[in-house]
């Protein structure tokens, strides 16, 4: 990495650490919650591997720490705003730290919920590819999240589909309390990467220069359509899990502070470098405008001057909803179907049946994976698609719960509208005659 690469790395995760020592000071004062969690000692991890990417690459972060937002230059009074649940935040105290939000700068907000981040980027990054934008996602998450099934079906179906997608896992040891050697049987979780046909690399997450040439090395790749990469920083957390957590479960050597590297030649003090050549202004972040007209968002249908007239017809509800989406995307070609057996099947019901013949690729498979049908849709919709989701039976809606209740619901509110939604989940409820799993009027 060039030097003045690195000396801006350097100046980033130092001013991560120094703010954050600073809302830990506020929120031991009682004038901030205590609801951060911090990212001292993974600061150069992440702004290494913001580093590696073009500004404009969409990013969904982890709940670990600033540096993230500040290595994408989101003000440092709107982040604190963000911290205090205050007016002046990306999202205005509706969703705090768990959701600094600004698509213009490629911050794309994060889930409430472990994991949900991971199938909502394999959307994103499927967006990116069928736009053939160039762009790579990046999604951050952690050792603990590695376990849930959403890591699953995200990576599955990023290597089946070769998406331009970097799974970054910044691997600090614990879970919450949890240390990752009782909850993992393997030692290094990027070996889970070969089981989804990607490569898997570990780094030494506070050495700069590999980190750097990890996170570049991937996102060339993605480029190249040769699809995702599973990078994992081993990383160390100084502090708890977040600034309220009592910490009974480490000992002193384990909270012991790690200093940040300089020029990657061992430790130095996190004292700003006294160079002018890398201090840079931060620009204000344009929240209001990205509110009103997100980045990546596809524009309202224009108005019409009434409906055309169809007549009285006689429909099975299956014709009619085949008609109402092949006429949505022959309108819109922001529009595709996707979900289990939508494609040369036509779908358990035979709804979709002959819409692959004319629309191609905008009608598609996806493995058996309701988490990755519902998150994929989330991250589509907010790069500029417009996808209806389906799910075979609408009993299934409850294997993606966390997507459909706790993100596709409140997402848009979460991030103050800075993102919106265009999405359809579409599935078939009280069939009837197939058993307490197959008939459910979930409505």
């Amino acid at each position: 990495m060039p030097v003045p690469d690195r000396l801006e790395v350097y100046r980033l995760a130092s001013l991560a650490r120094r703010f954050e020592a600073r809302v830990e000071q506020l929120a031991k004062a009682g004038e901030l919650p205590a609801t951060l969690h911090a990212g001292a000692g993974q600061e150069v991890a992440q702004v290494a591997a913001l580093a590696a990417l073009r500004p404009d690459d969409p990013m969904l972060y982890g709940h670990r720490g600033s540096a993230y937002w500040i290595a994408r230059g989101v003000p440092l009074d709107v982040i604190l705003c963000d911290i205090g649940y205050r007016d002046g935040g990306s999202n205005r105290g509706k969703g705090g730290p768990m959701h600094v939000v600004d698509p213009a700068r490629g911050v794309l907000g994060e889930t409430g919920t472990l994991g949900g981040n991971l199938v909502i980027g394999a959307g994103v990054a499927y967006a990116e590819q069928h736009q053939r934008t160039g762009r790579v996602c990046i999604v951050f998450f952690g050792d603990g999240t590695a376990n849930r099934g959403q890591f699953h079906e995200a990576a599955n179906f990023a290597g089946v589909a070769q998406l331009p997608m970097v799974f970054f896992c910044e691997n600090n040891g614990f879970g919450l309390s949890q240390p990752a050697s009782a909850s993992s049987a393997v030692r290094d979780l990027a070996s889970r990467a070969a089981g989804y046909g990607m490569p898997g690399v570990v780094v030494d997450g506070g050495d700069a220069d590999a980190v750097h040439d990890a996170v570049h090395e991937a996102a060339v790749r993605a480029r190249n359509g040769d699809g995702p990469t599973m990078i994992e920083a081993k990383v160390h957390r100084i502090g708890a899990h977040f600034l309220g957590d009592r910490e009974k479960y480490r000992t002193d050597a384990d909270r012991a502070a790690a200093p940040i590297r300089w020029y990657g030649c061992g430790p130095r003090s996190t004292t700003r470098p006294a160079t002018r050549s890398t201090r840079r202004a931060t620009p204000r972040s344009p929240m209001r405008s990205t509110c009103s007209a997100p980045a990546g968002s596809s524009p309202p249908p224009p108005p019409t001057n009434g409906s055309t007239p169809m007549g009285e017809r006689n429909l099975k509800y299956a014709h009619a909803i085949r008609e109402a989406m092949s006429a949505e995307m022959r309108r819109d070609p922001a529009v595709v179907l996707f979900g289990e057996d939508v494609g040369a099947y036509g779908g358990v019901w035979g709804v979709s049946r002959g819409m692959v013949d004319e629309f191609g690729d905008r009608v598609f498979d996806t493995p058996i994976s309701e988490d990755l049908i519902v998150g994929m849709a989330i991250g589509m919709a907010m790069r500029g698609m417009r996808p209806i989701a389906e799910l075979q039976y609408a009993d299934f809606v409850f294997c993606a719960g966390a997507e459909v209740f706790l993100s596709a619901a409140t997402y848009r509110y979460a991030h103050d509208g800075a993102v919106t939604l265009p999405m359809v989940v579409r599935m078939a409820c009280g069939g009837g005659g197939f058993g307490p799993e197959h008939s459910q009027s979930t409505e």
